[in-house]
């Protein structure tokens, strides 16, 4: 049987980290908690015959939330040859209360002081020898990120589990190597301690056994750590107005706004358009055509290669460039600790919404994609919070949409740099809003709980981390672009090219045509109802990229140069100005692409809660769009005033509906008199 090794530590210690350091894997590192939610396996590099187990962050083995109790289980029923524990060497107070309760498990135990670069840059200094023989452990200091101690505590878990191995052979041969039968460390005068502790546990309450641990801790803490008091604490000083009370919202505000500006309006045009005009169609595209033609292929052959595939996709990836661009700047934000920041600034938004900061972490990976970011809701304890959760976050504007934003932002707004960051701010406060009313209806709502969580020390981002988290979200993509997206293209242009009697058609005269028709009436309040629009809409079921190529291979080019791109794609066929904000903002809302929905299913743990959130995500995206679109219509274009207020009455009505069933909902409070 191949030895086990399990990684075992607080959230946001370098569990992650190390894991791919041993296994060569590439799992998300964040510097925030909450990053792994479920177990991971891997190999052991050079030794196949090691599997090493990264496990959800744990700060106690009294598991509340989903990951934590998988965690717990993974412990006490898979029983894994060797524990390594790893530790943020910066706050031994905090991690070793979790590694006294990992000493009762009976699990040889090894020692990883992580971060110990940080320790010696501020100053401190750990009795590493001292530290060891008071656990009666092996421990050993580490830099993960940086590659320093890495083998050396892969050695020491290794030899620990080969010991244990031949002590456990000995017990069946009736001999006993050391006088252990179990396998367990010889234990120094803490480890003898907690493991007394276990006993007591039994009769004494969890508040008297927590505070002996404590009381542990704190005397191995002064044992074996001296501090530098006089280094100059950079980090709260920066605290000090990152999280100022009035300052906060704003720099967070600001640094968002210049993401989306510099990812969209700096990188886009020029680059983006190049890529579509010179790269995919010039280069690319006639190549491919002259090839087909030398080949003497059939015409629906070319078409469907060139038309269909190549455009479609072509036309994703032309936005490659400023996805990259998002991802470094927000990967940089992230590695330096300031997006855990963020998630305390917006505590006290969610807890209106009976949330807590802890919500903000699926809000903050829901940047990159719906998927990982409602999975990551495993991390909140309470059930409702969770549900909660998981219907707020599809309104965060993920990364597949950005493409979307970045083509009609520029073709319709080409010099107005806050389009695309809007679409963050109105997922965000959709989200805000649309929690406020849930929470009126009584499986939504509840009291909201407290929110602890370890901030990070302010580092400089570490390039090789933030290069590799780039290049998986890169890679991703365009792994997606080449399946899911390739796939979409082929169906799109089949449906495009033939009638219902599977004849040549024009595509006014198509299977899509007559599907776009009967959608088309249900869009034409939002502005959109062409049938190209619809189906554009619809196709975003299978991925949000899907619209981008829809539009790509539905409207004709103009032959207009790509800077003018209203012209060029076609799009001013389709849309307005108006139209185009309210096609952007109904996208940005619906429901997500199939996966997120496949993964809401998973987490929610039934269909009907997760038709019912698909049902409120796109019913709430269908009337924000009406409402900006006709509130525009009626402002700037002449629309019917009547027509608007009525709609905004009747939107008024609902919401007083809604609150109306506060009180309906809400435990009645005893009276204090006696009856």
């Amino acid at each position: 049987m191949p030895m086990i090794i399990a990684l075992v530590g607080n959230p946001n210690c370098g569990k992650t980290t190390l894991f791919n350091a041993l296994t060569g894997s590439t799992q998300y590192v964040g510097n925030w908690p909450g990053v792994t939610v479920e177990k991971k396996l891997g190999v052991l590099r050079g030794n196949p015959r090691v599997t090493v187990a990264d496990l959800p962050g744990i700060y106690s083995l009294e598991a509340a939330s989903p990951d934590e109790k998988a965690a717990r289980a993974f412990l006490e029923k898979e029983r894994p040859d060797v524990i390594l524990n790893i530790i943020d060497a910066t706050n031994l107070e905090r991690n070793l209360y979790l590694t006294t309760q990992l000493l009762e498990l009976g699990i040889p135990l090894v020692l990883a002081l992580n971060v110990m670069d940080m320790v010696e840059k501020k100053g401190d200094r750990i009795d590493i020898p001292r530290l060891s023989k008071e656990l009666g452990c092996p421990v050993v200091p580490m830099a993960a990120s940086k590659g320093k101690g890495v083998r050396e505590a892969a050695e020491a878990a290794v030899s620990l589990g080969l010991r244990r191995e031949r002590t456990l052979a000995g017990c069946l041969k009736g001999k006993t190597p050391g006088g252990k039968e179990d396998g367990r460390q010889a234990g120094g005068a803490a480890s003898q301690q907690v493991l007394k502790g276990k006993d007591a546990d039994a009769v004494l309450p969890d508040e008297a056994a927590a505070s002996m641990r404590y009381r542990e801790v704190d005397r191995l803490v002064a044992l074996t750590v001296r501090r530098n008091h006089k280094a100059r604490n950079t980090t709260r000083q920066i605290d000090r107005i990152l999280m100022n009370r009035l300052l906060g919202f704003p720099i967070f505000a600001a640094l968002m706004w210049a993401v989306y500006m510099v990812s969209v309006n700096l990188v886009g045009g020029t680059v983006t358009g190049w890529l579509q005009e010179k790269l995919f169609q010039d280069l690319i595209g006639g190549s491919l055509l002259d090839l087909l033609e030398a080949m003497g292929t059939a015409q629906w052959l070319q078409s469907l290669l060139t038309d269909g595939l190549l455009r479609g996709v072509g036309a994703v990836l032309s936005f490659l460039p400023q996805i990259a661009v998002l991802f470094l700047i927000l990967s940089l934000l992230e590695d330096c600790g300031y997006m855990a920041r963020v998630a305390f600034l917006m505590d006290r938004l969610l807890k209106r919404l009976g949330l807590s900061g802890k919500s903000f972490i699926p809000f903050l990976v829901g940047t990159g994609c719906s998927v990982p970011a409602i999975m990551a809701s495993r991390t909140i304890e309470d059930q409702t919070s969770r549900r909660l959760t998981i219907f707020l976050t599809p309104f965060i504007p993920c990364s597949a949409k950005l493409p979307l934003f970045a083509l009609l932002g520029g073709a319709f707004f080409p010099d107005k740099t806050w389009v695309a960051p809007s679409m963050y701010f109105v997922g965000m406060g959709a989200a805000i809003f649309a929690g406020l009313l849930l929470k009126k209806w009584k499986p939504f709502h509840r009291e909201a709980s407290g929110f602890v969580m370890e901030l990070p020390d302010y580092r400089l981002p570490n390039l090789k981390s933030v290069g590799r988290r780039v290049w998986e979200r890169i890679k991703a993509f365009v792994v997606k672009a080449g399946t899911i997206i390739f796939i979409g293209c082929g169906i799109l242009w089949f449906l495009q090219r033939f009638d219902r009697t599977l004849a040549v058609s024009q595509p006014s005269e198509s299977i899509l045509a007559d599907l776009g028709r009967c959608l088309a009436p249900l869009f034409t309040p939002l502005g959109f109802g062409r049938w190209e629009a619809a189906v554009a809409a619809l196709s975003g079921a299978l991925a949000k990229e899907n619209i981008v190529a829809a539009l790509e291979i539905l409207l004709p080019r103009t032959g207009a140069p790509v800077a003018d791109g209203a012209a060029a794609w076609g799009l001013s066929s389709v849309f307005t100005p108006l139209s185009a904000y309210s096609f952007m903002l109904f996208n940005l809302l619906a429901a997500p692409c199939i996966g997120a929905v496949s993964a809401m299913r998973k987490e929610l743990g039934s269909w009907k809660w997760t038709l019912a959130a698909v049902g409120f995500q796109t019913g709430t995206a269908y009337l924000v769009a009406m409402l900006v679109y006709q509130t525009g219509l009626a402002l700037f274009y002449g629309g019917s005033l009547l027509f608007t207020a009525a709609i905004w009455g009747l939107t008024g009505l609902i919401l007083w509906q809604l609150t109306c069933l506060q009180g309906k909902n809400q435990p009645r409070k005893k009276s204090r008199t006696a009856a």
